[in-house]
């Protein structure tokens, strides 16, 4: 018996072995994600392909490339019937740079499915419908700034700055 036959069958009776590799091989993938290693962390995905981490390492490897890869790459992975954290956190991620490229039409797409609300992301979401409600978006911008004690991010400047520009907010 060769030695690779020999390990899946050691495997196949032990399960406890598989797990074992399997916790190491995500230790290996968080670490390789956490230090901005693609390389390795594309060889611990293909280790860790069709365990219970797999969306996990997916998420590493969505994440370490957000701003190259391909809108179809992250669609999907947001369309997946998985129920994990990761999909809203991939989600809000995605809509950060959507906000920041000012992508309005993809951004009005996801900005309804994210869990959660998030200042900096509520922000985004007034501004990509701005040039459409803008009286009443500055409304609500006005009621987010009273809100916060005007500690808002500062993705959320151009909304205030048309605020005060068109009296909604005043000096009083």
């Amino acid at each position: 018996m060769r030695f690779p036959a020999l390990l899946v069958l050691i495997t196949m009776l032990n399960p406890a072995l598989a797990a074992t590799n399997q916790d190491a091989d995500f230790i290996a993938a968080r670490d390789a994600f956490r230090a901005g290693d693609s390389a390795k962390l594309d060889r611990m995905a293909k280790k860790l392909k069709h365990s219970p981490l797999e969306p996990y390492v997916a998420y590493y490897q969505l994440r370490i490339q957000l701003e190259t890869v391909p809108a179809r790459a992250i669609q999907e992975f947001l369309a997946r019937p998985d129920d994990t954290p990761l999909i809203n956190r991939l989600r809000a991620e995605w809509l950060r740079l959507l906000g920041k490229r000012q992508q309005w039409d993809e951004f009005s797409a996801q900005f309804p499915r994210l869990v959660g609300e998030e200042t900096d992301l509520t922000c985004y979401a007034l501004r990509s419908r701005q040039s459409l409600q803008a009286e009443q978006v500055l409304h609500e911008a006005r009621k987010l700034w009273t809100s916060n004690n005007a500690d808002l991010p500062e993705n959320c400047a151009p909304l205030l700055d048309a605020a005060i520009a068109s009296g909604i907010i005043s000096e009083t």
